[in-house]
């Protein structure tokens, strides 16, 4: 038996007590590297935290000048706008009002054209009633003229029957009684 491996009591306790302390230390050694990662986890996790929440303050800070610059841009806008519809709103009155004016030239033009055109009929009709009566005229002209002349005829022949034509060419008497043709 080898001496060595049968160890006396108070060996054996004595490696307890060295195991019991190495694995003591072994055991605060282990902790204090895992509490050092979770102290490095932690810290990464909070370090990243408030870099999150910075990073959204200052987008929040962005959004609002933004926002605030957009509200004061908009009030431009809303001003031109403003402004532009007065401006055709004037514009459309001051149309109305030439559209106006055109309309009654429009009307009074209607009403001279119906009055030409009354006129015109008027005139188209004494026109017609003046050629009829020209027309008429000129029936009674020549039918007083054939009453003439056949009168004429008569009072020849009548002339003729009553003297002798070797009576009327040395009178001249008679030859100023016998009318003379026009």
């Amino acid at each position: 038996m080898n001496p060595s491996l049968h160890s006396t009591p108070t060996q054996s306790s004595k490696l307890r007590n060295i195991d019991f302390r190495e694995n003591v230390q072994r055991q605060a050694a282990e902790q204090k590297s895992i509490g050092r990662i979770l102290t490095v986890i932690s810290l990464s996790f909070l370090v990243l935290i408030i870099g999150a929440f910075a990073l959204a303050t200052y987008g929040g800070y962005v959004i609002w000048n933004r926002l605030n610059d957009q509200s004061a841009t908009i009030a431009e806008v809303e001003s031109k706008f403003t402004s532009r519809i007065s401006t055709l709103q004037a514009s459309i009155d001051r149309l109305q009002i030439e559209l106006n004016k055109a309309q009654k030239q429009i009307d009074e033009l209607n009403r001279q054209n119906l009055e030409l055109a009354r006129s015109h009929r008027e005139l188209r009709e004494l026109t017609t009633r003046t050629k009829g009566q020209v027309d008429t005229l000129a029936t009674q002209i020549r039918q007083e003229k054939n009453l003439r002349d056949q009168q004429y005829r008569e009072l020849s022949r009548l002339i003729t029957r009553l003297s002798p034509s070797s009576t009327l060419s040395q009178s001249p008497s008679a030859a100023t009684a016998l009318p003379t043709r026009r």
